[in-house]
């Protein structure tokens, strides 16, 4: 996965929006809440041997704490 290539593209979508792309990690930790309240209820269905929510977000904070645009 080329991250400067999304990173970019990212930049440039929430520009077209009128977003702060640096504003990506408030609006998470807003939803992260919902998210985890959900995550049972609306994947199990879905997905066999869904891990548990908070390794997930563990996991995903690890990576996007390696892209450029996030603060």
């Amino acid at each position: 996965m080329d991250v400067d290539f999304y990173a970019s593209e990212f930049e440039v979508k929430c520009k077209s929006k009128n977003l702060l792309y640096t504003d990506f990690q408030k609006k998470l930790d807003e939803r992260l809440p919902q998210y985890k309240g959900r995550w049972k209820s609306s994947l199990s269905e879905q997905i066999k041997n869904l891990p548990d929510f908070d390794q997930v977000e563990r996991e995903v904070q690890r990576h996007l704490k390696k892209l450029k645009f996030y603060k």
